[in-house]
């Protein structure tokens, strides 16, 4: 009666003459670690790690796939980065890139459309308030029970999709270069 082969016994059959060289080796290792990048930006963002911590992890790939690990860098910042995330993670991103590097000039002029949007909301914000109190006192209407949202005004939702454009169009210009 013929023995019956499990999957692993014949893929290890099939696969006994592949062995990797040493330097297949030593690159599958520094694929591996570029492709943990992603998880290191979404740990620094939630705050589960720090700075230092995504830096060394960043400075011990090799000088050789630098281009790759900064490109998987960039791609995993962008895709989970918006105008309300925290400003830390471009101090983050000028600390990793290199002072020459012509795509940091871009990520400083992203971290300005965040600040410059914030300012303006904040201002907003404030001016709506300040407007809608005024209305309701002006008709002896008060209470804890008001409640003004002004991210749900009209003004708010312009400037919003004003920056969203501006970020997004200037977010997909980093990636087609990187």
């Amino acid at each position: 009666m013929a023995e019956i082969k499990s999957t692993i016994e014949l893929a290890m059959e099939r696969t006994k003459h592949l062995i990797m060289t040493s330097e297949e080796k030593e690159r599958q290792q520094v694929m591996d670690i570029i492709e943990k990048i992603p998880g290191h930006i979404q740990k620094f963002l939630d705050g589960s790690i720090s700075e230092e911590t995504v830096i060394t992890a960043y400075k011990n790939i090799p000088e050789g796939y630098r281009k790759e690990a900064r490109k998987k860098l960039l791609e995993a910042t962008l895709e989970r980065i918006n105008l309300e995330t925290a400003p830390s993670i471009f101090a983050l991103l000028q600390k990793l890139m290199d002072e020459k590097d012509p795509l940091l000039h871009q990520i400083l002029e992203l971290r300005e459309i965040q600040r410059r949007y914030t300012e303006k909301a904040e201002k907003l914000k404030e001016d709506v308030k300040r407007k809608v109190s005024a209305r309701l006192a002006e008709k002896n209407i008060s209470g804890d029970a008001i409640l003004v949202v002004p991210e749900e005004t009209p003004a708010f939702m312009a400037l919003t999709r004003d920056y969203e454009k501006r970020w997004n169009d200037l977010k997909q210009q980093i990636l087609t270069s990187c």
